[in-house]
């Protein structure tokens, strides 16, 4: 130690501040011994560095050339001087430079209230402090940390002799008091571990192993193991091969885990491990200081191994046997997880299908799956994941070689003893015979039904027309025999009366000739009950043209004109087309009281008319042809009766006709799946429609 007597150093300090240099107490005191010189002290209470007491700067000189961290608080508000040592515990963007000699209260706001009562002590004259891993929080790196301390409290004596400041020598234990912390932290989880563990240094000699190792190796928990090294842990006949297995790949990883044998110290006993071998390695210096080894008892596990291969084996051969026995079933068998995974299938299916597993699992067997059968295979199939309800649906699966074929899907899940569904089991069962004769039963009965309620609509359309014909045979057939019979009466009781009888035989012939009339038009009415016999290519323009030959005296008499739209060629009999125009053309010729103006056109069924034909097929092109007259008319309520047998309205019994023109036009109409209607109004004239398959 460097001494100087107190007048030496004032004369120095005098000299060396009247020349501006570093006072020769501050030279060699670092960067703090630099930022003390450079500073203004002037303007402070300590004055200028020439008026300080002898006993600061023999105290800052010691200080200064310190490497042991120190602290000094000098004076009554504890002004702040430290070394280059201390100036780490002090942080970045903390107090330094801005503590130095600031009062203490100033620099330390937030630990003084703990250290004051400390310096007061000494500045009292109290005896030296001494204070290990103490927690002082301060204010550094831009924040509060918990700082702890192992520092002593000295006096400091001025040149009165009274205690002038308080010097500080300490060292942050900050590192050392977190590490023995984790330490303890360390040794708690290590010895309450239900790992067996251990630790040895780096010779393989023990230092620790825990309740649970002790327990494991049969080593009493007062035992001494620290008096063991690694060689004492394993069989005596295992020893070479773990050497050689664990120790090169340990040296040269820093780790090693695997599967060794340990021995029982007590009963001898090879007791087979898993463990992990870690090296521990100084951080700083990069050396090997520790092994770690963590054990695990690996006998409940092998035990656990052998009874699950025993299950294994036994499940193998339910396995083996399940797909025997589906592989032999004609239907197609499969299972899905809880969740519809698919998982498996017979061969039944790889055989039918032409897919493999990959190719079938999860979703795949939906792609075999008809397009229209998709949505509603779903649908059924989601409600039963989601339910656990039986599933049930009939479907179509495409074979190998394109055909789809019908099947019955079916499935019931398995559950575990909670209620859980542990998988599903389900067939599929080609139904696809059975479905085709079904539905061809179904056709065959829905056909024989049709035919049953067309025959019922024949039957009562029959009864119909006989109620009609016995009116008939009671009232129009019957009117002109009583006509002949009473004329015949006449001629018989008045023969003197020569000249009337002319007249009765007149009326007589007429009555006949009008009887005839009728039996003809009901035996016309009658062969068309029997449909169309004769149907073959017609064309309409030709039938047309006959009609109008036929009526061509008519027509020439009554100066009728008559404009004929071109007709197609269809497919019709031909005998019941020209019936057809025959009594629609002489129908407008006959009920006519002026020149007759006849107008016939043949266009395309519009679609707002196809809802009024019964039969209309949706699939078959219609012709729409109309017959239009300026004839006498008639009330449009009327348009249904005027197609009934012999129905006449009044008007029409000054005009000559049977009454069953129109009844042979509906029937005909009918016969060839088509419709007809009428629309007309008295003194305007009527139009028929006919409406018939262009086929």
């Amino acid at each position: 130690m460097l001494i100087v007597s107190t007048n030496q150093l004032a004369a120095v300090n005098m000299e060396q501040t009247e020349t501006n240099e570093i006072p020769f107490f501050l030279k060699g005191g670092g960067e703090i011994g630099k930022l003390i010189a450079g500073k203004d002290w002037s303007r402070t209470k300590l004055g200028p560095l020439s008026a300080w007491p002898q006993s600061l700067c023999t105290t800052l000189s010691i200080l200064l050339h310190s490497r042991f961290p120190m602290f000094l608080f000098w004076g009554a508000d504890s002004r702040c001087f430290y070394n280059d040592a201390y100036r780490p515990s002090l942080g970045i963007d903390g107090k330094h430079p801005d503590a130095l000699g600031e009062p203490g209260k100033a620099v330390w706001p937030e630990a003084w209230s703990a250290i004051v009562s400390m310096i007061d002590t000494v500045m009292a004259g109290g005896e030296a402090s001494w204070q290990e891993d103490q927690l002082i929080p301060i204010f550094r790196n831009g924040r509060m940390e918990d700082v702890y301390w192992t520092f002593s409290h000295s006096r400091v004596f001025d040149e009165s002799g009274k205690v002038g400041g308080v010097l500080v020598t300490c060292v942050e234990t900050t590192k050392i008091v977190r590490f023995r912390n984790e330490q303890q932290k360390f040794l708690a989880l290590f010895e309450h571990s239900h790992d067996s563990m251990a630790i040895s240094t780096a010779n393989h000699r023990m230092m620790h192993i825990n309740k649970a190792g002790r327990e494991l190796l049969g080593i009493g928990l007062d035992q001494d193991v620290t008096t063991l090294i690694g060689r004492d842990f394993y069989p005596a006949e295992e020893l070479d091969d773990i050497i050689a297995r664990v120790i090169p790949a340990l040296d040269k990883e820093g780790r090693w885990s695997g599967e060794i044998p340990f021995r029982h110290f007590k009963t001898g006993e090879s007791i087979p491990c898993h463990v992990d071998f870690i090296n521990i390695y100084d951080p700083e210096s990069g050396d090997l200081i520790s092994r770690a080894t963590v054990l695990r008892d690996l006998r409940p596990e092998l035990e656990i191994r052998q009874r699950l291969s025993h299950k294994n084996e036994k499940l193998q051969r339910l396995i083996q046997e399940f797909t025997f026995v589906t592989d032999f079933m004609p239907q197609l068998v499969w299972s899905t997880e809880p969740d519809g995974y698919h998982d498996f299938y017979n061969q039944r299916w790889y055989d039918y299908t032409g897919l493999s597993y990959e190719e079938s699992k999860a979703e795949g067997w939906s792609r075999v799956l008809h397009p229209d059968d998709i949505v509603p295979t779903t649908k059924v199939w989601q409600h039963s994941l989601e339910t656990g309800e039986p599933y049930e649906v009939e479907y179509r699966f495409r074979r190998h070689d394109g055909e789809y074929r019908w099947f019955l899907g079916r499935a019931l899940p398995m559950r575990d003893e909670s209620g859980q569904i542990i998988k599903w089991f389900g067939t599929c069962t080609d139904i696809d015979d059975r479905r085709k004769v079904a539905d061809k039963l179904e056709y065959l009965v829905q056909s024989r039904t049709m035919e049953l309620s067309n025959a019922n609509q024949t039957l009562t359309r029959k009864n119909h027309e006989l109620e009609q014909f016995a009116y008939i045979a009671s009232h129009d057939l019957q009117e002109p025999l009583r006509k002949i019979q009473n004329f015949a009466d006449l001629l018989k009781t008045d023969v003197e009366n020569e000249a009337f009888m002319p007249i009765y035989l007149e009326k007589i012939i007429s009555s006949a000739q009008r009887m005839s009339s009728l039996i003809k038009a009901v035996l016309n009415y009658s062969r068309l009950s029997n449909g169309t016999e004769n149907v073959k290519r017609t064309d309409l323009n030709q039938v047309v043209g006959q009609v109008l030959s036929d009526y061509e005296t008519a027509i020439q008499e009554k100066a009728a004109v008559l404009t004929i739209e071109p007709m197609p060629v269809i497919l019709a009999d031909e005998l019941q087309m020209t019936q057809l125009f025959t009594n629609l053309i002489g129908n407008a010729l006959k009920f006519c009281d002026k020149q007759p103006v006849i107008r016939v056109t043949c266009n395309r069924l519009h679609h707002n008319l196809a809802a009024d034909i019964p039969d209309y097929d949706p699939g078959v092109r219609y012709i729409h042809i109309a017959v239009a007259d300026n004839g006498i008319g008639f009330d449009q309520k009327y348009a249904g009766r005027v197609f009934s047998i012999f129905q006449r309205l009044g008007a029409g019994r000054s005009y000559e006709g049977t009454g069953i023109g129109l009844a042979l036009c509906k029937k005909i109409a009918e016969n060839h799946k088509g419709h007809i209607w009428a629309e007309s109004m008295p003194g305007q004239g009527s139009v028929f429609h006919v409406c018939l398959p262009a086929r």
